[in-house]
Parts: C-alpha cells; sequence; structure tokens
C-alpha cells in the first residue's frame, strides 16, 4: 500500500479490492508539533524573534507510522485503528474500481474469453482470481454467456474470513483473429489505395511501351537515309539491318508489356488483399 499523508484524526482511505479482502499494513505520515531547533521553544534567538519559527518556538516534524488494515472490509465501512504517535483514528474504507473482478456480496464477477473450441468440447483454462490464477474446468456445450463457479475463491466472508465466496466466470467467445490480424484488417484502405495506385502505374509502363512502338522509325544506313514507321511494317528493298532493328524494338515493345502486366497483377492482389482486410474487419465489429 502507498503511504498517504494524514492531516486530521478522521479520514477516508481508498483501498484495491485485493486490501479490502485480505488487509494488510497501511503506512501513515503526519506532521507533528515539536520545539523548534533554534530557539529550543523559546522563540527568541539572542534579543530578536526568532526567524526559524517566527517567534511561536514551535515547529512540525515530518513522522511515519502505520495502521493495521483488517480484511473483509465493506464498502463506506467506518474503522477505530490505533496509531503510534496519532492515537486513535476514524477510518472510512472506500473500494477502489477494480479492472478485473466486480463484488456481489461474498462472490466475485469476471469474464474470461475462451477459444470457440474449448467451448463447445471442454477443457481446462487458467482464469485470474483475486490472488493467484486457477485451472478452471470449462464444461463441453458452454456457450456464449454461460457462467462458470470456481467455488472458494471469492471475497472473505465477513463472519469467517478464513471462509471465501465464490467466484463466478462468465464465458464469451474468443475473437477468431489474433490481435495482430486485426491490426492488419485496419490497413485494409491502405492496401487497397496502394494496389489501385500499383495498377495505374503497370497501366502507364504498358501503355507507354506500346506508344513508343507505334512511334518508332526503322531507318536504312546510307547517304539518302530513308525511315519508315517500324508499326507499318517492313518496306520494299528493306536491308538486314532494318529488319533486325525492326525485331530490337518489337522485343522492346514486348518486354514493355509484359513489365506492365506484371506490375498490373502485383496491384491487383494488394487491391484484392485491401479489399478483402476490410470486409473482414467490417465482419468483425458487427460480430463483436
Amino acid at each position: 500500500m502507498e503511504e498517504i499523508h494524514v492531516t486530521a484524526r478522521a479520514f477516508e482511505l481508498s483501498l484495491a479490492l485485493e486490501a479490502m479482502a485480505f488487509g494488510g499494513e497501511q503506512p501513515l505520515s503526519f506532521d507533528a508539533p515539536i520545539d523548534c531547533v533554534n530557539c529550543e521553544g523559546s522563540g527568541r534567538d539572542e534579543d530578536a524573534v526568532c526567524s526559524f519559527c517566527d517567534g511561536i518556538g514551535i515547529i512540525t516534524d515530518r513522522r511515519r507510522t502505520a495502521i493495521t488494515i483488517p480484511g473483509a472490509l465493506d464498502d463506506g465501512e467506518v474503522l477505530e485503528l490505533h496509531a503510534e504517535g496519532l492515537g486513535t483514528l476514524t477510518v472510512t474504507v472506500r473500494e477502489q474500481p477494480h479492472p478485473v473482478f466486480k463484488r456481489a456480496g461474498e462472490h466475485l464477477r469476471t469474464s474470461l474469453d475462451v477459444p470457440a473450441k474449448v467451448l463447445a468440447t471442454g477443457g481446462i483454462v487458467n482464469v485470474e482470481t483475486l490472488d493467484d490464477d486457477r485451472e478452471l474446468e470449462i464444461p463441453a456445450g458452454s456457450g456464449e454467456g454461460t457462467v462458470v463457479r470456481l467455488r472458494g475463491h471469492g471475497y472473505p466472508s465477513k463472519e469467517d474470513p478464513e471462509r471465501r465466496g465464490d467466484l463466478l466466470v462468465k464465458l464469451s467467445e474468443t475473437p477468431a483473429t489474433t490481435p495482430v490480424e486485426r491490426e492488419e484488417r485496419r490497413w485494409g484502405v491502405s492496401l487497397t489505395a496502394v494496389g489501385i495506385a500499383v495498377v495505374l502505374f503497370g497501366i502507364g509502363i504498358m501503355v507507354t511501351a506500346l506508344v513508343i512502338r507505334s512511334n518508332a522509325t526503322v531507318c536504312e544506313p546510307g547517304g539518302n537515309t530513308v525511315c519508315a514507321i517500324a508499326a507499318d511494317g517492313p518496306v520494299a528493298d528493306e536491308t538486314d539491318f532494318a529488319e533486325a532493328r525492326r525485331r530490337e524494338q518489337n522485343e522492346d515493345a514486348a518486354l514493355g508489356v509484359a513489365i506492365g502486366i506484371a506490375v498490373m497483377i502485383a496491384g491487383g492482389w494488394l487491391t484484392t488483399r485491401g479489399i478483402n482486410e476490410m470486409g473482414r474487419d467490417r465482419n468483425e465489429q458487427r460480430r463483436t
């Protein structure tokens, strides 16, 4: 328990559920009046007023003590506890909200995610209790909302602190996907956008290759240079050089088209993956 500073003999004390259940030592600090260490309580420093205590002769000293908190407490319960140096204190205890458990008298309630297969066929799982982890037997045929009782692991009885209530565990089906997979689904929109951009880039590569091919020329070497549009096909009296050049241009165009198609396929895969992730994420949100 964290130390708290006490300024009155009656105060409220906020306690975690574990401390409410099992008790413990609560450290306290308080200010005690003592004689001024400068003027030894006289209020005078030679012929002047003591500047250390403003002439009062008394200062405060921070001291520490502790109180013993009993277990099996209820919210709002008032305790009369003795603390050395403070005497009898009136303490009103307040229960802090717990992130896992809720009280129901001497029983505690909690919830637990269990894989669908275990709910259907039964099995043993670990469950957190107020003081440790325990094995919990899941009956076959359990479903969403089934409550399983773990006897003797609830809240201590006020009449007999050695006796405890039960832990009531409400079962729910573990989401079919892991947190990592759910995080991946949130990238669905981004994947789709990237995929579309890649597809468009692939189309651009393919169109560029075809445009370059359609406007390419084949020129005969020599003094009287004769050029023809490569896409128009061979011309009369075309030399081997022109034929080889035309073949190179055809191969370049085919390579550009192939690259464009490959990029489009990759973009299509990314787009499909992104759309699927968005769909799965919507289904998950509806299910939860």
